[in-house]
């Protein structure tokens, strides 16, 4: 099997920016209810030595939409300073990421495979091809903030589960799900998620709580998920 250049870098994240914007619309959602203010949400730190949610999100923009034009420029730096901290802020720079990674021409991309990339932070300078750039510094870095970004959220108390960290998964429209048809019970007030799609396929159901517990009521699922698949993506 191999992959592209393209799939390993604009389809990786493509598929999660699109999840953290609607993480972020999940939390605009706990909002409305009180469960969290989203103003003092950005400065919250998971620890004193972390930085805070609004600098998470801005490195899932730059480490996405940033790390595209660094290839090309054969150039990669921290992020911008931005001045405009504000929840506002942060779903337009994701939306950007979105719309500019979409846009993305896969033969141009795959044509910048072996292509010499510069990360310089300071005095500090490490030096990739386009391809270990993607692979052992862009993604790891991608996936850590966009997995802080989910954490100090669901910390927060924004109804969350693994299902939303992994977006929209890039599987064959006819191979997932799969297997018997069944019931999963509701998980009471922490769902893992409800009303998921993927490639066409839809849900509304509840995995199990990670305590092992369910709340009273069965909510079917409305499409076919095997056992192993739920034992999965519960955690």
């Amino acid at each position: 099997m191999s992959i592209s250049l393209y799939d390993a870098s604009v389809g990786s994240y493509l598929q999660t920016v699109k999840a953290v914007g609607q993480i972020l619309e999940q939390a605009e959602q706990s909002a409305s209810e009180g469960v969290l203010d989203l103003a003092t949400a950005l400065d919250f730190r998971l620890r004193e030595d972390m930085l805070p949610l609004s600098f998470q999100i801005i490195s899932v923009w730059h480490h996405s939409m940033g790390a595209i034009e660094g290839m090309k420029a054969g150039l990669f730096q921290p992020p911008p300073a931005i001045a405009d901290i504000t929840w506002e802020k942060m779903t337009e720079l994701l939306a950007e990421s979105h719309a500019y990674l979409a846009s993305q021409d896969r033969e141009h991309i795959n044509g910048l495979s072996g292509n010499d990339v510069l990360f310089r932070a300071g005095k500090l300078e490490i030096p990739f091809t386009t391809d270990s750039f993607v692979l052992g510094f862009s993604l790891p870095n991608f996936y850590f903030h966009a997995t802080t970004t989910y954490g100090i959220l669901r910390h927060l108390g924004v109804s969350l589960g693994k299902l939303d960290y992994l977006g929209e998964m890039r599987t064959p429209s006819d191979s997932w799900p799969r297997g018997p048809r069944r019931d999963l019970p509701d998980a009471g007030p922490h769902p893992f998620r409800t009303n998921f799609s993927c490639q066409g396929h839809h849900w509304s159901a509840r995995l199990p709580a990670l305590d092992g517990t369910a709340g009273q009521q069965p909510l079917p699922v409305q499409s076919q998920v095997s056992d192993d698949i739920v034992s999965v993506l519960s955690g």
